[in-house]
C-alpha cells in the first residue's frame, strides 16, 4: 500500500467509472462475476439441465433418430451439467467474487463459455469478449512479486493494452511531483515486467502487452489564470522524467483533467485514445459501406505478391516478392535504392498515370534506363491463385490500357512529403481538393451531376414568371432550396393535373379578385365550374388556350376598359345624386362651384398640353424610325438631356399620353356642361343647381358596355339604354341585381362598377408595359378591328408653338424654344411622307417587311438613307448670308410646312427561311416578363419545372447522403471522422496532454470548396477567437502524425485493388521518441484495420525501422544500392526472415496475473 498517497476520491472515480461505461462500453469484470454468482445464474443453470435431458430423451425416444443427432443432444446435456459443476465451483471458493472477476479480467480459458461478457448459464456461448474489461481497486499480484496499488486497471486483450489509471489527489498539490512520478515508475515497471516474461518464452516471440498510464485529476484554476494548475503541474513533472529517463519510451502517458460539471467527451477520448473505440468504429462504417455497394465479391486483382521493373529507371531486372502472410512491410533503402521507383511504378499500374511526370507525354524517355536498348516494363503479381499478372511496356506516350483503378489519384494509396503539405500546410482551398480527389472520388461524379441537375432547376425556375416565383417561396420553409418547394408543391404535375392552388398561381391575380371580370372572361366561369367539381385542371386541357385567348383580348384595350368603368362610375355618381336629390342637385355653394371652375381649368391646360406634346413625341419617333440619330442634340446645351428623353420614349408613352388626354377632356367637357347650366340659371341665395341629369351618346354607350360585362346575359336593350328610358321618360327597368327607376337603384350598379375596376386596375399593373406591346403584337390575330391606320396631320407650326409654351413653362423663354426647335429643323429635308413605325411590332418583324414599301394596299414609304451619311446630313441651313455678309436668320414659318405622318399596323410576318430561323428570344431573368408567355405554354414551363426539379431532388438526396456533406452540415456520421482523426492523433503523439483537439470544418461556397483546419476549440468553446489555423500552431511532427492519421482513416474509403498503402518516408522531423510512439500506435491500429489492407512502409534511417521493428509485426525487406554503372543484373527481393517479427503469439497476462492472497 502506498504511504497516505493512495486515492482518497471516490467520486471522481464513481464519474470516471459511469462514463467509460457509458462511452467506451467497458466491462466490469467485478460485476460479470457477480452476475454469474447470483442465485438466478445458479437456478438457470439447473432449469437448462433439466431441459436439455429432457430433449435428450425426447430424441432417444423417437423412432428412427439419426446417431447424429441423438449424440448432439447428450453432448448439450453434458455441457449443461458441466456448467452447473462449474457455477457451483465458483460459489464454493474463498473470496468467490474477487476470484472469478480476476478470472473473468485476465480472460481465462478455464471460463469457457463465461469468457462471453453476454453468456449468462442456459444461454448458448459466443466467442470470447474482445470488449475492454477492467477492475477497480483491484487486490493483484503480478509475476508473483509486483502488487501494484492502482484506482482502475483496464486490459483490452483485443490490442493487447494493460492500462492504469490512477487519481491525482488534488487535495495535495504539494505531493503532485512525487503522486506523479510513484505512478510512471509503476507503469514502466509493468511493462519492464511484461518484457521480461516475454524473453524468458524460449522459443516463441510474442507481441508483447503494451502499458498506458492515465492521469485523472480535477480541473482547478485557483488563480483565475485561464489555466488549470494542477495539468501544469503535472505537465512540468512528466517533462522532467521524459528529460531524465526513457520512461515514455516504455509506456504512453495520459493526463484527464476532470470539469466539476463532468469528464468532457473530447478530453476523455484523448487520455484513452488508446481504445481506439472511435476508430473501430469508423472502420467498421467503411467495411459496411463496401459490404453494402460490393458485396462479397472479390477485387479483381486481388492483394498484390510481387512488383517486377525491368530497366524502369535502375538497370537491370528487379523483382519485389511480398510475405503472404504480413500486413506490414517495412522497405528500408539508401538513397538510390530505387524505393521510389518502386512505388512510381506502382502509381502507373493502378492510376495509369504519374504525377510527378504530370505534363510529360511521352514517359519512356523519362524513366527508361539511359544505357538500355529495350524499353521499360513493369509487372505486378498477385498474391492470389490463379489471377492473371499484369504487365506494361512503356513507349512513347503509351499508357496501361486497363489500370487498376482508372481515374483514382497517386495520394489515394500513397502518403509522401508532397501530399503532406497538400493536406497540412496548403490553403483551405488546395486541402479540399486534395481531400476531395484522392479519398472521395466516388462523390465526385454524384456532385457534379448534382450541380448539373441544379443549374437546370435553376434555368427552369428563372423561365417561370414573378407571380409563379412568388407564390413558391410563399410555400418555402427556412432554408428549403426552391426547386425542393416545387418538388412538393407541383407534385401532381406528375399525373397531369393543376391544382387549384396553384391555379391561382398562374393566373395573373387570383381567381377571387377575377370573379368579377367573368363576363369578360367568359372562359373564367369553365375553369370555376371544374375547380369545383374536380378539384383541379388537366395540365393539357384545352381550356388553358380559351383563358389565354380571353386574356389576350382583355388586355387588347385594357387601358379602355379601365377608362369605361371610371367614366361610368362618375355618372352613375352624378346621376344618382340627381335621382337621390332632384333638381336640388348642382353646385350647393359658390366655392363648389369655384372647385369645378379650377377643375375644368386645370383639366382644359393638361389637355392642350398633352396634346402637344404627343405632337413632338410623334415627330422625334418617326425621325428615330427613319434613321434619324440624335447627335445634333448635343447642341443644345444644357437641354440635351431632356430632348434625348422626348427622343427615346417607348410607344407605351405615348398611347398612355393619348388616353390621358382623351380622359381629361371629356372631364373637361362634362365639368364645362355643369358650370353653364348653373351660369344661367338666376342666382336668387339657392344653391348653384344643375339641370335634370341626363345622358350624352358617349355615356350611355359607355354604360351599355359596362352591362354586356357586368350581365352578358341580359338580351334587348343595353343598360345605359334603360338607365336613360328611366331618367328621360320615368321608366322602370330590371337589369341583372338592380330594378332601374326604383329606390336606391344605382347602388348594385355602382357596386357592380367598383368590384369590376379593382381586378382591371390589378391587372393594369401586374401586366405593365411589357404585356402591351406583347399583346399588341399577338391582338390583330384575335382581333381584326385592331389592325387600324391612323392619319396624323401634323403642322410644323403647331409643333414650333408647342415648343415655345413647354419651354415658357421651363422658364428658358425663346433661347430655350430655339434648343428644343433648331435640332428638328433637319426634318424639313424629308420630302415624301414620314413613315412611322409601329411601335408595337419588335425590330425583327420590321426587318421581315419589303424594303420598298409599293405593294397594293401599303403607302409608299421614303428610302433609307445611305448608313454612311450621318442622319440629316442633306437638311439645308436654317439660313443663308445676308446681302452684307451677315446671316439673316430665316423664318421659322418659312421652314415649317405640314407633313401626313401615317401609322398602320404591319401585316403579320413572314415565316423567317428554313435556312435562316429567327433566333428564339432568352427568358427574361428573373422570370419578368410574365405577358410574353401564354398559359399553356407556361403550364408546359411548369412541367418541365418539376421534371428538373425532381432529378435535383433525388440526386440532392444522393448528395446529401454523401460524406462531405454530411461534414459540412456537422452531421454526427461524418463527425465520427474527426473524432477518430483526434484519437489516433492523439495515439501517434507522446505528450498527449499539451495539445487540443483538431477541427475540420467543410465549407462550399459556390464552386469552391474549403476544409478548414483548425484547433482551440476545446479551450475556447465557441468563442472563434480562441480558434487559430492548425498549420501555425502544431509543430512540424504533429502536422505529419496529422496527416497520417488522416491517411490512414481515409485511404481505406477508396476501392483499392491491391489493398495496399504505401507510406512513402513519414518520419520526417520526428524524434525517437515521436517514432517509438508511433509504432506502438500503428500496431493497435494494424487490429483494427481491415483484414484486407496492408501496410508498406519506406525507410531510409535504419534507426527508424529499428524501433518499428520492435514494436510491431512485420516483415522486412532491404533493397540494395545499385550503382548505375551496372547493367543486366537481375535481382530478388524478399522478405528477410531473421530481421523480420511475422507469426506473433499474442502476450496473455493469464499467467502473469493472479489475485492478491
Amino acid at each position: 500500500m502506498d504511504d497516505g498517497l493512495h486515492n482518497h476520491q471516490p467520486a471522481l472515480l464513481d464519474e470516471l467509472e459511469r462514463a467509460l461505461v457509458e462511452h467506451f462500453k467497458l466491462r466490469s469484470a467485478l460485476g460479470q462475476a457477480r452476475a454469474l454468482l447470483t442465485d438466478a445464474s445458479l437456478a438457470a443453470a439447473r432449469d437448462h439441465v433439466l431441459a436439455t435431458a429432457a430433449a435428450h430423451a425426447e430424441v432417444r425416444n423417437q423412432g428412427g433418430a439419426l446417431l447424429a443427432e441423438l449424440e448432439r443432444a447428450g453432448a448439450r446435456a453434458r455441457e449443461a451439467e458441466q456448467v452447473v459443476t462449474q457455477v457451483e465451483g465458483w460459489r464454493a471458493r474463498e473470496r468467490a467474487e474477487a476470484q472469478l472477476a480476476v478470472e473473468i479480467f485476465v480472460d481465462a480459458e478455464s471460463l469457457g463459455p463465461a469468457r462471453d461478457g453476454a453468456w449468462r448459464p442456459g444461454l448458448e456461448p459466443g466467442p470470447p469478449s474482445t470488449t475492454p474489461v477492467y477492475l477497480r481497486d483491484p487486490e493483484l499480484r503480478v509475476c508473483g512479486h509486483f502488487e501494484p496499488e492502482v484506482d482502475l486497471l483496464i486490459y483490452d486483450p483485443g490490442l493487447g493494452t494493460l492500462a492504469m489509471v490512477q487519481i491525482v489527489d488534488a487535495l495535495a498539490p504539494d505531493s503532485v511531483r512525487a503522486q506523479v512520478s510513484r505512478y510512471v515508475d509503476r507503469a514502466t515497471y509493468l511493462r519492464h515486467l511484461l518484457l521480461t516474461a516475454r524473453e524468458q518464452d524460449a522459443g516463441c516471440d510474442r507481441q508483447v502487452i503494451s502499458v498506458e498510464l492515465v492521469l485523472v485529476h480535477r480541473a482547478h484554476d485557483h488563480d483565475g489564470d485561464g489555466q488549470i494548475d494542477l495539468l501544469y503541474e503535472v505537465g512540468e513533472t512528466l517533462r522532467d522524467l521524459a528529460q531524465q529517463t526513457d520512461c515514455l519510451h516504455a509506456i504512453g502517458v495520459n493526463v484527464l483533467a476532470a470539469e466539476p460539471r463532468g469528464v468532457d467527451p473530447a478530453r476523455l477520448r484523448r487520455a484513452f485514445s488508446w481504445l481506439l473505440h472511435d476508430t473501430r468504429q469508423w472502420f467498421e462504417g467503411l467495411e459496411q459501406r463496401r459490404l453494402a455497394l460490393r458485396g462479397e465479391a472479390e477485387d479483381g486483382f486481388g492483394r498484390l505478391g510481387a512488383i517486377e521493373l525491368d530497366e524502369y529507371r535502375l538497370p537491370g531486372r528487379r523483382t519485389l516478392t511480398l510475405d503472404e502472410g504480413a500486413r506490414l512491410h517495412l522497405l528500408h533503402g539508401h538513397n538510390g535504392s530505387g524505393k521510389s521507383s518502386l512505388v512510381e511504378a506502382l502509381e502507373l499500374m493502378v492510376t495509369g498515370t504519374i504525377e510527378r511526370l504530370s505534363g510529360i507525354e511521352d514517359y519512356e524517355h523519362v524513366v527508361r534506363n539511359r544505357w538500355s536498348s529495350t524499353p521499360a516494363r513493369v509487372a505486378l503479381y498477385s498474391a492470389e491463385l490463379g489471377r492473371e499478372p499484369l504487365s506494361f511496356e512503356l513507349h512513347g506516350a503509351d499508357r496501361p490500357a486497363r489500370p487498376l483503378a482508372s481515374g483514382s489519384r497517386a495520394s489515394s494509396f500513397r502518403l509522401d512529403q508532397t501530399v503532406m503539405d497538400r493536406l497540412a500546410r496548403a490553403s483551405d482551398v488546395d486541402r479540399a481538393a486534395e481531400l476531395l480527389a484522392a479519398f472521395f472520388a466516388d462523390e465526385a461524379e454524384v456532385r457534379e451531376r448534382w450541380q448539373h441537375a441544379m443549374a437546370e432547376a435553376e434555368a427552369a425556375l428563372a423561365r417561370l414568371p414573378a407571380r409563379v416565383i412568388r407564390w413558391l417561396e410563399h410555400h418555402q420553409r427556412e432554408r428549403q432550396d426552391l426547386h425542393e418547394v416545387v418538388v412538393e408543391q407541383l407534385a401532381l404535375l406528375a399525373d397531369n393535373r393543376v391544382p387549384a392552388a396553384l391555379v391561382d398561381a398562374l393566373l395573373p391575380i387570383p381567381r377571387a379578385q377575377l370573379r368579377p371580370l367573368v363576363g369578360q372572361l367568359e372562359a373564367l366561369a369553365q375553369l370555376e365550374e371544374q375547380l369545383e367539381r374536380d378539384g383541379f385542371v388537366a395540365a393539357d386541357a384545352p381550356l388553358w388556350d380559351a383563358l389565354e385567348a380571353a386574356f389576350v383580348r382583355l388586355a387588347s384595350d385594357l387601358p379602355e376598359r379601365v377608362g369605361t368603368v371610371e367614366s361610368v362610375l362618375r355618372t352613375l355618381d352624378r346621376v344618382g345624386r340627381w335621382w337621390n336629390e332632384g333638381d336640388a342637385a348642382g353646385f350647393d355653394s359658390e366655392a363648389a362651384y369655384a372647385a369645378a371652375l379650377d377643375e375644368w381649368l386645370e383639366l382644359s391646360a393638361l389637355a392642350e398640353i398633352a396634346e402637344q406634346q404627343h405632337r413632338i413625341l410623334t415627330v422625334l419617333s418617326g425621325a428615330r424610325a427613319e434613321g434619324w440619330e440624335l447627335r445634333r442634340l448635343d447642341e443644345a446645351g444644357a437641354a440635351v438631356g431632356l430632348l434625348r428623353g422626348l427622343a427615346e420614349v417607348e410607344p407605351i408613352v405615348l398611347d398612355d399620353l393619348e388616353r390621358a388626354r382623351a380622359q381629361w377632356a371629356k372631364r373637361r367637357e362634362q365639368l364645362g356642361r355643369a358650370l353653364r347650366r348653373s351660369d344661367d340659371a338666376p342666382v336668387d341665395g339657392k344653391p348653384l343647381t344643375a339641370a335634370r341629369a341626363r345622358l350624352d351618346d358617349e355615356e350611355i354607350e359607355e354604360l351599355d358596355r359596362f352591362g354586356a360585362w357586368w350581365a352578358p346575359q341580359e338580351r334587348g336593350q343595353g343598360l345605359g339604354e334603360r338607365i336613360h328610358g328611366a331618367i328621360e321618360r320615368g321608366e322602370t327597368h330590371s337589369f341583372a341585381t338592380a330594378l332601374i327607376g326604383a329606390q336606391a337603384w344605382v347602388t348594385p350598379i355602382y357596386d357592380a362598377a367598383a368590384s369590376m375596376l379593382e381586378p382591371l386596375r390589378e391587372l393594369r399593373e401586374t401586366w405593365g408595359a411589357s404585356l402591351h406591346r406583347a399583346v399588341g403584337r399577338r391582338s390583330s390575330q384575335h382581333d381584326p378591328r385592331l389592325a387600324r391606320e391612323v392619319q396624323v396631320e401634323l403642322d410644323i407650326e403647331q409643333f414650333a408653338e408647342a415648343a415655345e409654351a413647354i419651354a415658357e413653362n421651363w422658364g428658358g423663354g425663346e433661347d430655350a424654344a430655339d434648343e428644343l426647335f433648331d435640332p428638328l429643323q433637319g426634318l424639313d429635308d424629308f420630302d415624301g411622307p414620314l413613315a412611322v413605325e409601329d411601335p408595337r411590332k419588335s425590330p425583327v418583324e420590321r426587318e421581315r417587311e419589303p424594303a420598298a414599301r409599293g405593294v397594293e394596299g401599303e403607302r409608299p414609304r421614303a428610302p433609307a438613307r445611305p448608313t454612311s451619311a450621318p442622319p440629316l446630313a442633306s437638311a439645308p441651313p436654317a439660313s443663308a448670308p445676308a446681302p452684307g455678309g451677315a446671316p439673316a436668320p430665316e423664318p421659322r414659318a418659312a421652314v415649317m410646312q405640314s407633313r401626313t405622318v401615317s401609322l398602320s399596323d404591319a401585316p403579320p410576318p413572314q415565316a423567317a427561311p428554313a435556312s435562316a430561323p429567327a433566333p428564339a428570344p432568352a427568358p427574361a431573368p428573373g422570370g419578368r416578363a410574365e405577358a410574353e408567355l401564354g398559359l399553356s405554354a407556361l403550364v408546359e414551363r411548369l412541367r418541365q419545372a418539376y421534371e428538373v426539379s425532381a432529378r435535383a431532388h433525388e440526386v440532392g438526396t444522393e448528395v446529401q447522403d454523401s460524406f462531405v456533406m454530411r461534414l459540412a452540415a456537422d452531421d454526427r456520421r461524418a463527425l465520427s471522422l474527426v473524432d477518430a482523426l483526434n484519437e489516433l492523433m492523439a495515439l501517434f503523439t507522446p505528450a498527449r496532454w499539451a495539445y487540443e483537439d483538431i477541427i475540420l470544418r467543410y465549407q462550399e461556397a459556390g464552386d469552391v470548396s474549403r476544409l478548414q483546419f483548425e484547433t482551440g476549440e476545446l479551450r475556447g468553446g465557441a468563442d472563434p477567437r480562441a480558434r487559430a489555423r492548425a498549420d501555425l500552431r502544431l509543430n512540424t511532427a504533429q502536422l505529419n502524425a496529422f496527416t497520417l492519421a488522416l491517411f490512414l482513416l481515409c485511404a481505406p474509403r477508396v476501392d483499392n485493388p491491391i489493398g495496399l498503402l504505401v507510406l512513402d518516408d513519414p518520419l520526417q522531423n520526428m524524434d525517437e521518441l515521436t517514432v517509438t510512439t508511433l509504432a506502438r500506435g500503428l500496431a493497435k491500429l494494424m487490429r483494427v484495420l481491415p483484414r484486407r489492407w496492408s501496410l508498406m512502409m519506406l525507410f531510409h534511417g535504419e534507426g527508424d525501422l529499428a524501433r518499428f521493428h520492435d514494436e510491431v509485426e512485420c516483415a522486412v525487406y532491404f533493397l540494395p544500392w545499385l550503382s548505375p554503372t551496372v547493367r543486366g543484373r537481375e535481382l530478388q527481393i524478399s522478405c528477410q526472415g531473421e530481421d523480420s517479427r511475422l507469426g506473433l503469439t499474442p502476450q496473455r497476462i493469464a499467467q502473469l496475473v493472479a489475485l492478491r492472497p
